[in-house]
């Protein structure tokens, strides 16, 4: 894609996601004017029981994207036409209730009494969605609400809640189940549905876009053929949901990719059923109709106010499946004004790939006859373009594209028999030579794709098995730092009520005199340098005195249990259970888990744990700044912090995980830390994970793209290290960028003349992403372990 030709398609993109024709709303032209819709509707009809169900198997994977194989055909060609199915009257079946525009909260439950509304996730022209907390059921659930300004317009409540009524009747896998209609006390209506996660095939096509400008053309000719396939497969998805609406007589009408959903297990769902409507019968209608829709997606007899039928569906399909394999939208566009005159002409792209990858001839045909602009032309039902689909991608025949080859050979075999004959038999000898060739290519091609999905399989296993077991470790250190922080705030409430013996405060001077330093000091192999585990060393904020904290001294002191369990935690994998055997274990050179575990308080008092001497004299933990982070989020949170070098003789990278401390009143006391070295990260990785010659680096980088730790790294002990050493950016941030877009999954690349395999998945406590780097071609070569 040229450079003079990417600002113009980024705005036709643009346009097409964003100019909508609204129902009832917005006019096409300025020709068309406004006219009510017939309030007569077909008379509803017994409804089609059952869905066939769709058997779906196992993915596996591939250097790009997981594959599923082609669902099972169905024998349609006994099909009775559209028409003559059984129907659901919709239209009349809203007609008939009782809850209309003037619905007030006396009709409908109250969505606040039923759910607790969180933040918003997206919003439209008609409405907006939210994410929201089912109180009954503690599920998280989706709600859809209308606009403040539409809410008392009749025409809009109407259009809403026969929105909610067409989805809740269209039982299907594919389509988003709906838990009910609310309203609130200022008339408002809100629609309770499944919340999906994932993305939209729009947001799936644009990445997959971004991932080949940074590929090489020649490895995106050779992946293109596997990653189509698993694009069709969502294709086949939305066209069974699509064909099971038209057969209960409903058409969608606003059919594109920012309305198709694809969940994190790949599960696929149509959703925005707003504009959605029974099929008309009477041709007089259709001209008193305003066109609703987008412009890059609608067909060219809606837009030109002619009869139409479930066809019009199958044209959006086209131009959905135009931009599924060819990765460019069917009509790009700089303004409304030629985006409009395309629509209305139906003058879609040129068929060639917007990367130059070659298009099988019968998918061409599939788009032109799906695109065709009389209706008649086109298929007939989406079941015969879900069949033709089904037939590409199982290599047989397609109905779109009539060979002629055999037909011709035919005639010219009974005109000249003879030589036909001898043509033949040598033509037969020739076939059944390459034939044989060609199964014996076939079958060592199988086999090698066999052994690759099974090897990039156990590599995607081991990752995922990886990825969760450091996100639960995770997990139980900030319920340690939780602990430690109530236990703590519990101890300084009840000294303000009960006196405390008291007790000894040691400073960091104190551990240079030899009768003024706190018992049990000694070296330590673990930490290289004097601490004692008996005591933890005060520090006060400037202009502070240490003998005024004596009570809040006594009371933190009573701790030591608690601080020797958050150091014991990985000392030889299993928890020490006496405060002698954890003291034993990590002066003999164990290495504890947090190095150091302090509070600090908001009126100057500093405590850690162990006691050690290297505090500054001007120390003020409230100056630092996990101390803000802490204060920064919700009560009773954890938050890690980006790395950083202490303040030890050693100068060791450390990650503080911090949570602040409330009193009764709802007020600040202060902030309870703990700090984990980078080394003891590093260490986790190397223990966790994919492991092999193959495996070049792991990485944990957090959202800002700073790398927090990685294989391979070390702080060399006794070496002052400055902030530079650690703050390291991720090599490739346009790797990382599509990264976050998906937060799990795999991408494969080339670097440097050299194809890598990324494996990355999001952990959820820290918000960081764990990453692992292997050389392809050792990867193939080698087999993962454990």
């Amino acid at each position: 894609m040229s450079d003079d030709k990417q600002p113009a398609r980024n705005f036709a993109r643009d346009v097409a996601r964003t100019i909508e024709i609204e129902s009832a709303e917005t006019s096409v032209s300025e020709q068309h004017e406004a006219i009510a819709e017939p309030a007569e509707t077909p008379k509803p009809l017994t409804r089609v029981q059952g869905i066939k169900k769709t058997v779906l198997r196992l993915m596996t994977l591939r250097p790009f994207a997981r594959t599923s194989t082609s669902l099972p055909r169905r024998d349609l060609s006994n099909k009775t036409p559209v028409t003559q199915f059984a129907t659901t009257d919709y239209r009349a079946a809203v007609a008939n209730d009782q809850i209309d525009a003037d619905t007030t909260l006396d009709d409908l439950y109250d969505v606040e009494a039923n759910f607790q509304l969180e933040e918003e996730i997206a919003t439209g022209g008609q409405g907006s969605i939210s994410r929201a907390r089912d109180r009954k059921f503690a599920r998280v659930v989706a709600v859809k609400s209308l606009h403040d300004e539409l809410k008392v317009r009749p025409e809009y409540r109407r259009a809403f809640i026969t929105e909610a009524k067409i989805t809740a009747q269209l039982e299907h896998p594919s389509i988003i189940p709906v838990y009910g209609i609310y309203g609130d006390a200022d008339k408002g209506l809100h629609l309770a549905m499944k919340l999906v996660r994932g993305k939209t095939l729009s947001q799936y096509l644009a990445m997959l876009r971004e991932q080949y400008e940074i590929m090489s053309r020649r490895l995106i000719i050779r992946s293109e053929n596997t990653i189509l396939k698993q694009r069709l497969e969502y294709f086949q998805r939305v066209c069974e949901a699509i064909a099971y609406v038209h057969h209960n007589q409903v058409i969608h009408r606003d059919l594109k990719p920012d309305n198709i959903m694809i969940g994190n297990f790949n599960e696929t769902y149509v959703m925005d059923w707003g504009i959605a409507e029974q099929v008309e019968t009477d041709p007089a209608a259709f001209h008193r109709k305003r066109p609703s829709g987008t412009l890059q997606y609608i067909s060219p007899e809606v837009i030109n106010r002619q009869p139409y039928d479930c066809r019009s569906d199958i044209y959006l399909l086209g131009l959905i499946l135009f931009e599924i394999v060819f990765l460019k939208p069917a009509y790009v566009s700089k303004d409304t004004k030629e985006a409009l005159a395309k629509a209305k002409h139906a003058e879609v792209e040129p068929y060639v790939h917007a990367f130059g990858c070659a298009v099988d001839e019968d998918l061409v045909m599939i788009i032109r006859k799906a695109l065709a602009i009389p209706p008649d032309e086109r298929y007939s039902t989406v079941e015969a373009l879900l069949d033709d689909v089904r037939a590409f991608l199982q290599a047989e025949r397609v109905a779109a594209n009539p060979h002629r080859f055999w037909v011709e050979m035919r005639y010219q075999f009974r005109r000249h028999y003879k030589g036909a004959t001898l043509a033949g038999g040598l033509m037969a000898l020739l076939l059944l030579s390459l034939s044989s060739y060609s199964l014996y290519r076939e079958n060592r091609n199988q086999l090698r794709q066999k052994q690759t999905e099974a090897v990039f399989s156990e590599v995607f296993t081991n990752g995922l098995l990886c990825g969760s077991r450091f996100d639960r470790r995770m997990k139980d250190y900030e319920k340690l730092v939780a602990d430690l922080a109530n236990e703590a705030t519990w101890r300084l409430e009840d000294a303000r009520t009960r006196p405390v013996p008291p007790v000894r405060a040691y400073g960091p001077q104190d551990s240079q005199k030899p009768f003024t330093a706190p018992p049990g000091l000694g070296y330590a192999d673990g930490y290289m340098q004097q601490i004692s585990l008996e005591h933890p060393v005060c520090v006060v904020a400037p202009g502070e005195k240490l003998a005024d904290f004596a009570g809040a001294v006594a009371a933190l002191a009573t701790l030591r249990h608690s601080f020797l369990r958050l150091l014991s935690v990985e000392l030889g994998d299993a928890f020490c259970e006496s405060d002698d055997a954890i003291c034993k274990a990590l002066f003999a050179g164990q290495p504890p888990l947090f190095n150091w575990v302090y509070i600090s308080l908001a009126d100057g008092l500093h405590v850690s744990f162990p006691y050690h001497g290297d505090y500054p004299a001007e120390y003020d933990g409230r100056e630092r700044p996990w101390y803000n982070a802490a204060l920064a989020v919700p009560a009773g949170q954890a938050v890690w912090g980006d790395p950083y070098v202490d303040i030890s003789m050693h100068q060791r990278g450390m990650v503080t995980c911090s949570q602040a401390m409330y009193n009764s009143q709802g007020e600040p006391i202060g902030v309870v830390g703990a700090d984990i070295s980078v080394d003891t990260l590093v260490a986790m990785l190397s223990r966790t994970g994919n492991r092999g010659r193959f495996v070049k680096n792991k990485y944990l980088v957090n959202s800002t793209g700073t790398v927090v730790a990685q294989s391979g790294q070390q702080i060399l002990p006794g070496r002052r290290q400055g902030p530079e050493s650690l703050n390291k950016t991720f090599h490739n941030q346009s790797l990382l960028r599509a990264m976050w877009l998906t937060r799990n999954g795999r991408i494969f690349t080339t670097e440097n003349e050299r194809q890598y395999f990324y494996f990355f998945m999001h952990i959820e406590t820290l918000n960081w992403l764990y990453i692992e780097r292997m050389d392809y071609l050792q990867l193939l070569a080698g087999r993962p372990r454990l």
